[in-house]
C-alpha cells in the first residue's frame, strides 16, 4: 500500500430493514417511520473510534464518505503488537497489508444505545431518525492482491492491499405498541384482583359461623317467588303500622291517609332527642322536604295532578271573580299520604317493589316470549290458574 492510497475517498452506502411492521400508534407519532427501514439518508450516521468513542458524525440526507486515512485511524481492535494509539496508523499497515471488516448497527432509543456504549455515547442525542454506528475491526494482516511479480534481478514483489469487508449485523429498534400495553395492564388488573380473591375466599370459608353471615351478605341468593312472599310480608305488617298512623280520609274515595301534621306530630316525637341540633323550624322543613317527596310519586292523587288542579281553579277564579265552594276548596288543599304511597316507599330498596310486583302480576299486560320463556315455574302456574 503506496502513501498515495491513504489519500483515498471512500463513500459508504448502507441499509436496515425492520424484522417487524412498525405499530399504528408509533407510526402516527413519527410518521417518517417506514416499514420497510431506511438507509444513510433517512438516519444520523456516527462513525466510532478505536476506542468506541464518536469520530464523526453524519446528519441524514448526507452522504457518508471517509478517507483511508479516517478508516484507518478508527481500526478497532489491532493487535498488542502494533503499539498504536487512538487515531493513529501503525506503519505496519504499509509493510503487511491488511483486511478490515466495517458494520452498521442502527437505533432509536437513547437508552438502549447508551447502555450498550457503557457512558461513552452519552454525548449522542436520538431524535425523530435513528443514529446508525460505523464501526471498523481489525480481521487479519497480510491481505494481498494475489499479484506477484519477480523483475530482473530476481527479486520478488508482492502488492499489498487494504481490503475492506461489509458485514450484516441486528440492531435494535424500540416502538410505542398499544397492543402490548394493553396486554400488560390487563394482565396488571388481574394479578392486583388475586389478593381481593384470595382475601374473600378466606373470608366466606376460613371462619367458621362469621363465614355463614359473611357470605350471607357478598353471595346474595335471589329468588323471584321468595323476594315476592317476603315483600308480600312486609306489607302486611306495614298496612299495620299505617292504620295505625292514618288520621284523615280522602273526601273522594274515603280512603285512609297521613296528614302533613300526624307526620309533624311523629316526628317530634323522634327528634325530641336531638333537640340541641334541630329546632322545631328546622324540623318542620325536614317534615315539610321529607312529606313532598313522598307525594311526588303518588298515584292518582300525585302532587303533580294536586298542583295542576290549584293553578286551574286559581285562574278560573281569577278570571271568574267567583267564590270557591268551600268542599272544593277542602279537596285541593287536603295533601295526604295513602296506604299506596306508604308501601311505596316501604319496598323502595327491595329487590321486588311493590310496583314491579303488580306489573309482574298483572295479566293484562303484554309479555313477549323471551320473558314468557324465562319466568319461573311456580309464578308462570299462578298466573295461569289467574287467566284460566
Amino acid at each position: 500500500v503506496g502513501l498515495s492510497v491513504v489519500g483515498s475517498v471512500f463513500r459508504f452506502q448502507y441499509i436496515y430493514k425492520l424484522e417487524q411492521a412498525v405499530p399504528m400508534l408509533a407510526r402516527r407519532l413519527n410518521p417518517a417511520q417506514d416499514d420497510a427501514g431506511g438507509n444513510e439518508r433517512t438516519a444520523q450516521t456516527v462513525l466510532l473510534d478505536s476506542g468506541g468513542r464518536p469520530w464523526k458524525h453524519f446528519p441524514p440526507s448526507s452522504d457518508v464518505v471517509l478517507s483511508m486515512r479516517d478508516v484507518l485511524a478508527v481500526v478497532y481492535g489491532f493487535p498488542q503488537h502494533f503499539h498504536v494509539g487512538v487515531g493513529e496508523i501503525p506503519w505496519e499497515v504499509f509493510r503487511d497489508g491488511l483486511e478490515l471488516v466495517a458494520r452498521v448497527e442502527c437505533y432509536n432509543d437513547a437508552g438502549t444505545l447508551y447502555k450498550l456504549g457503557d457512558g461513552k455515547l452519552d454525548s449522542l442525542i436520538v431524535g425523530r431518525e435513528p443514529i446508525c454506528l460505523l464501526i471498523i475491526s481489525y480481521s487479519r494482516c497480510c491481505a494481498d492482491m494475489a499479484s506477484w511479480s519477480q523483475d530482473a534481478t530476481g527479486d520478488i514483489t508482492v502488492d499489498r492491499a487494504v481490503t475492506l469487508r461489509m458485514r450484516s449485523t441486528t440492531g435494535n429498534m424500540k416502538f410505542i405498541n398499544m397492543g402490548k400495553i394493553v396486554v400488560s395492564l390487563t394482565s396488571l388488573l388481574v394479578l392486583l384482583a388475586l389478593p381481593m380473591k384470595l382475601m374473600r375466599w378466606f373470608i366466606v370459608t376460613c371462619l367458621g359461623q362469621l363465614s355463614v353471615l359473611y357470605r350471607r351478605v357478598l353471595e346474595h341468593l335471589f329468588d323471584i317467588q321468595r323476594e315476592t312472599a317476603t315483600m308480600a310480608i312486609l306489607l302486611m305488617s306495614n298496612s299495620v303500622a299505617f292504620l295505625e298512623l292514618a288520621d284523615v280520609e280522602c273526601s273522594k274515595n274515603n280512603h285512609p291517609g297521613i296528614s302533613e301534621e300526624r307526620m309533624m306530630e311523629r316526628m317530634h316525637q323522634v327528634m325530641r332527642q336531638r333537640r340541641e341540633d334541630l329546632d322545631e323550624y328546622e324540623v318542620a322543613a325536614f317534615v315539610d322536604c321529607c312529606y313532598t317527596s313522598l307525594l311526588q310519586n303518588k298515584g292518582d292523587d300525585s302532587s303533580g295532578r294536586k298542583i295542576r288542579q290549584k293553578v286551574m281553579t286559581k285562574l278560573q277564579a281569577l278570571f271568574s271573580r267567583k267564590r270557591l265552594p268551600s268542599h272544593e276548596s277542602s279537596i285541593v288543599a287536603k295533601e295526604m299520604i295513602d296506604i299506596d304511597t306508604f308501601n311505596t316507599w316501604c319496598s323502595f330498596d327491595s329487590a321486588v317493589n311493590l310496583e314491579t310486583a303488580v306489573k309482574l302480576f298483572d295479566k293484562d299486560r303484554p309479555r313477549r316470549w323471551l320473558e314468557r320463556t324465562f319466568t319461573p315455574r311456580g309464578l308462570r302456574r299462578a298466573l295461569h290458574m289467574v287467566k284460566s
